[in-house]
C-alpha cells in the first residue's frame, strides 16, 4: 500500500471490512465502528487513531453523546437511545474523511404501558390534576420501549383499566373503558382521589398522576368544627369561663361536599344571654375562623355569613364559671384590687397584702388562706429579711414592715394554684434622725503634728433604723471634743476645722483629729434637730525618756536592791497615760560567772508600767563574790527612750 490518503468509518479494524452501511439500530443496541486509513487506490494502511469522532448529521432524538470514542481513538461505539438518524465521521489531519451510511435508530420492543394524555404518543403520562365533580378526562394506553420511544396506542387486557390508591368518595365506577380498550374516561363525582392504572400482559405499567376530585360550587356556609371540612356543624356545648373554642366558616356544594374554609363576610353572635357579649367572639385576620372565649356566664349561637349563601349557625354555646387556677398577692381582700405594684416602703412603715384566688381569665374566686407556710419573701436584697413579712392568723393576708434598706417580692402559695408575686417592694430610708461614727474608735498619741493625726474618721447621716440617708442639701456638721486641746483637721491636713459640710445628695463626712491632752476624749458630730453622733478616742501621752535608780559603780555583795523605773510627764504636761501597759525589758550582762539576777533571772525580766503610778520596780540581787562585774540594760518601744545602762562591781 501507498501513503494513506483517506480515513473511512468501516466495519472491521483489520481493513477487511467496508464503509459502515446505512442501517437500523434498535433503541438500546450498539454498533462499533473503526477509523481505517487507505491509500489513493483503496489499499488498507492501518487502523489509525482519529483526531476526532463526530455525528455530522443528526435528526430526531439522536445526540452527540450517543457516540463514544475508544480510549485509543481507533474505534467508537454508537448506542441508539431515542428514535432519529445520524452519520458517523472519523477525522484525521491530512486525510479525507468518508462517513458511515445513515444510522437510523428505531424503537425497540415494547416493555412498558403508560397512561398518557394523547393517543399518538406525542403526550405525557397523565399528570396529577384536579377534576371538578361532574367533569371528565379521557386517557390512553400507550406502549413504549425501554428507552421511552412510542410504539402504539394499544388495547389493554380484558380487565386492564382500573383505579389504584383510591381515597374519599371515588369509586371504581368513576372510570369507564372504551370498547376497544385503547382509552378510558374518568368522571368525578364525590370528593376523593385515585390513580388510573392500565395493564397489558408482558408490559410494565406506569399509572397516571393522582387525579383529585374537588367539590363543585358552594351553595351553603356552615359554622363547623374543622377547617379542612372533616368536621360537623358545631354542636351545643358548655365552655368554661377562660376556655375557648375555635370554629370555622365552611362552604359546601349541594351534595354536602366540602368546598373551602372560606373568608366569611361577617362573624356574629345572633342570640346572646347573660354576660356574653359580642367581644367574646374574635374573628381571625383572614376571617376564615373565629375564636369564642368564655368570660362571663351566659349563652350564644355563632353565625358566619358569606354573600348570599344559606347560613347554618352553631348549636347553643353556654359559658360556665371556671375554677381557681392562680393565687395573686393583691391590694384588697374582696378582689376589687390589683396585684400589689412595685413600690417603696419607708423604713418603719407597713403595707397589708391579701391572698386572692382567680380563674385563668382573672375572675375573682375568693380571698383564700395560703398553705401553712405559704407566705414568704423572694428576690431578697440588702437588709430585708424574712421576718419583715408576718402572716395573719387566718393566712388570708400578711403585713410587710420595712426596717433596713433593701428589696423583696411578696410570694403566696396555695397547693394547685399558680402564684403571682407582688411587684418589687423597696425599703427606703426614713427621715434622717442621727449621726453615727462608722469608723472604729482609735488610739492616738498626744501631739500637735501630722504624725499624731488620727486615721480618717467617717460620720454618717442615718435614719432611726440605721439606714444611710442622703442630705437634702448642703448641711454643716459641727465638730467638738471633750478635750479642750483637741483639734479637728481636714483629711488633707491642710486646715484646722470646727465644722464640715455634708454635700447635698451624700450621707457622710470625713476628717482627722489630734490632741495634746492624754486620756479618753469624746468626739461629737452635731447638727440642730438631729441626734448627735459620738465616739470616744483614746490619746496616749507622748513618748519621753525613762529614768531609774539602778546603782552604778561599787556595790555590796549579795545585796537585794529595789530598782524603780519612772516615766516623767510628757512635753505637754501629761502624766504617763496609756490604754495599754508600757513594757520595759531589763537585761543583764555579767562576767567572771558573776551571779547577779534581775527579777529573779540571770538574763532578763520585763517591767510593765501602767497609767496612774507611772512607775514600776524590779529586784536587783548583786553577786556574792568580790570584784564581780555586771551591766544592767533597759530597752523600750513605742517611741520611748530607755534609761542609760548601769555598770557595777561588787566590793
Amino acid at each position: 500500500a501507498g501513503t494513506a490518503a483517506v480515513i473511512r468509518v468501516e466495519t472491521a479494524a483489520n481493513g477487511s471490512g467496508t464503509v459502515v452501511p446505512a442501517q437500523n439500530v434498535i433503541a438500546g443496541s450498539s454498533i462499533t465502528v473503526y477509523s481505517i486509513s487507505r491509500d489513493t487506490y483503496g489499499n488498507f494502511v492501518s487502523n489509525v487513531a482519529a483526531d476526532t469522532w463526530s455525528l455530522p448529521s443528526k435528526t430526531g432524538g439522536v445526540v452527540d453523546g450517543d457516540l463514544v470514542a475508544a480510549g485509543n481513538l481507533k474505534s467508537a461505539t454508537f448506542t441508539g437511545h431515542h428514535v432519529g438518524t445520524a452519520t458517523i465521521r472519523a477525522a484525521k489531519s491530512g486525510l479525507v474523511s468518508t462517513d458511515s451510511g445513515t444510522i437510523t435508530v428505531v424503537a425497540g420492543t415494547a416493555t412498558q404501558l403508560r397512561v398518557e394524555t394523547v393517543a399518538d404518543g406525542s403526550g405525557t403520562v397523565v399528570p396529577a390534576q384536579n377534576v371538578t365533580a361532574g367533569n371528565s378526562i379521557t386517557v390512553y394506553s400507550i406502549s413504549r420501549d425501554s428507552q421511552g420511544n412510542f410504539l402504539a396506542n394499544v388495547a389493554t387486557d380484558a380487565s386492564g383499566w382500573s383505579l389504584a390508591n383510591v381515597t374519599g368518595g371515588v369509586v371504581s365506577g368513576d372510570l369507564v373503558a372504551a370498547g376497544d380498550l385503547k382509552s378510558a374516561i374518568f368522571t368525578g363525582h364525590l370528593v376523593g382521589s385515585a390513580k388510573i392504572h392500565a395493564v397489558k400482559s408482558g408490559l410494565t405499567s406506569t399509572d397516571s398522576g393522582t387525579i383529585t376530585v374537588i367539590a363543585g360550587s358552594a351553595t351553603a356556609v356552615r359554622v363547623e368544627t374543622a377547617a379542612n371540612g372533616s368536621g360537623t356543624v358545631v354542636p351545643a356545648q358548655n365552655v368554661t369561663a377562660s376556655s375557648s373554642i375555635t370554629v370555622f366558616s365552611i362552604t359546601r356544594d349541594t351534595y354536602g361536599n366540602f368546598v373551602a374554609n372560606v373568608a366569611a363576610t361577617a362573624w356574629s353572635l345572633p342570640t346572646k344571654t347573660g354576660g356574653v357579649i359580642d367581644g367574646d367572639l374574635a374573628a381571625a385576620g383572614d376571617f376564615k375562623s373565629a375564636t369564642f372565649t368564655g368570660h362571663l356566664v351566659g349563652t350564644a349561637t355563632i353565625r358566619a355569613t358569606s354573600g348570599a349563601l344559606a347560613a347554618t349557625d352553631t348549636g347553643t354555646i353556654t359559658v360556665a364559671a371556671g375554677s381557681a387556677t392562680q393565687i395573686r398577692v393583691e391590694t384588697v381582700a374582696n378582689g376589687t384590687g390589683t396585684v400589689v405594684p412595685a413600690q417603696s416602703v419607708t423604713a418603719g412603715s407597713s403595707i397589708n397584702v391579701f391572698a386572692i384566688s382567680r380563674d385563668s381569665q382573672g375572675n375573682f374566686v375568693a380571698n383564700v388562706a395560703t398553705d401553712a407556710a405559704g407566705w414568704s419573701l423572694t428576690n431578697i436584697t440588702g437588709g430585708v429579711v424574712s421576718g419583715d413579712l408576718v402572716a395573719a392568723g387566718d393566712l388570708k393576708s400578711a403585713t410587710f414592715t420595712g426596717h433596713l434598706v433593701g428589696s423583696a417580692k411578696i410570694h403566696a402559695v396555695k397547693g394547685g394554684l399558680t402564684s403571682t408575686d407582688s411587684g418589687t417592694i423597696t425599703v427606703v430610708a426614713g427621715s434622717a434622725t442621727k449621726y453615727v461614727f462608722t469608723t472604729a474608735a482609735q488610739t492616738l498619741t498626744a501631739g500637735n503634728a501630722s504624725a499624731q493625726l488620727s486615721s480618717t474618721i467617717t460620720v454618717q447621716l442615718q435614719d432611726a433604723g440605721g439606714n444611710p440617708v442622703n442630705a437634702a442639701s448642703n448641711t454643716s456638721v459641727g465638730l467638738s471634743s471633750t478635750a479642750a486641746p483637741g483639734v479637728f483637721r481636714d483629711t488633707a491636713d491642710s486646715a484646722t476645722i470646727t465644722s464640715i459640710t455634708m454635700t447635698g445628695g451624700t450621707n457622710s463626712v470625713t476628717f482627722k483629729y489630734r490632741s495634746t491632752l492624754a486620756g479618753s476624749q469624746t468626739l461629737t458630730a452635731h447638727t440642730a434637730g438631729l441626734t448627735d453622733g459620738t465616739q470616744a478616742e483614746f490619746v496616749n501621752s507622748a513618748p519621753v525618756s525613762l529614768s531609774w535608780n539602778c546603782p552604778s559603780g561599787t556595790v555590796g555583795k549579795t545585796q537585794t536592791i529595789t530598782v524603780t523605773i519612772s516615766v516623767p510627764a510628757d512635753a505637754f504636761g501629761n502624766a504617763f497615760t496609756r490604754n495599754t501597759a508600757l513594757a520595759v525589758t531589763v537585761s543583764l550582762t555579767v562576767n567572771d560567772n558573776s551571779q547577779y539576777t534581775v527579777g529573779g533571772s540571770t538574763t532578763s525580766t520585763t517591767v510593765n508600767i501602767t497609767t496612774g503610778p507611772a512607775t514600776n520596780t524590779f529586784t536587783l540581787v548583786t553577786a556574792s563574790g568580790s570584784n564581780k562585774n555586771a551591766t544592767v540594760h533597759a530597752s523600750v518601744g513605742a517611741g520611748f527612750t530607755a534609761p542609760a545602762d548601769s555598770s557595777m562591781k561588787t566590793s
